[in-house]
């Protein structure tokens, strides 16, 4: 029985594919097809979204240099709004300082007197202004200056005033009087 059992059926099972030299290579085989179909796959959906992103990207930027003209635009209008906007307040600012000149600084008119520093000066410019002076009342005193010249008064012991005919034509003079406790 020995002898019987050990010359039993011959089994007809087949080894497995990975044991056979022609097992591997089919099974190299379709892991290199495995792998490059995926990085075929990966490939396309990695360009996919690329593509996308670029696409976002070139819409964003054409919306960018968009807004860019419009703001430039909007910058050219302040600016210019801006630059007529000063001219006007430089206008006026002149129109205002004719009229009301800066302190201490006074639009005397011919046959005009003003009162300045203080209530201590009576400055009046006495007929219109010549060509080369004016001649200016203080205190009841006529002198005759040209622009830029200077006269000292001292309408009291204590004070010391100044007197500076800054310009003149042939409708005003102007006039700076300061005056300082000594």
């Amino acid at each position: 029985m020995t002898d019987t059992m050990r010359a039993g059926p011959r089994s007809t099972r087949k080894p497995p594919l990975m044991s056979t030299p022609g097992g591997r290579f089919i099974a190299l085989l379709v892991l290199i097809v495995v792998i490059a179909l995926a990085t075929l796959v990966s490939y396309f959906i990695f360009r996919t979204v690329s593509t996308s992103e670029l696409h976002a990207a070139q819409a964003r930027i054409v919306e960018v240099e968009s807004q860019n003209q419009r703001l430039a635009a909007q910058l050219n209008k302040n600016l210019a709004a801006s630059v007529d906007i000063q001219s006007k307040l430089k206008s006026v600012q002149d129109k205002l300082e004719a009229i009301l000149p800066s302190q201490d600084t006074y639009n005397v008119t011919p046959n005009q007197a003003v009162v300045a520093g203080g209530g201590l000066l009576s400055i009046g410019l006495v007929g219109s202004p010549a060509n080369n002076d004016v001649v200016v009342n203080v205190n009841g005193k006529q002198q005759a200056l040209a622009a830029g010249d200077v006269l000292s008064v001292e309408p009291d012991a204590q004070t010391t005033c100044s007197i500076v005919v800054q310009s003149f034509d042939m409708f005003r003079a102007l006039v700076h009087a300061t005056c300082a406790k000594r």
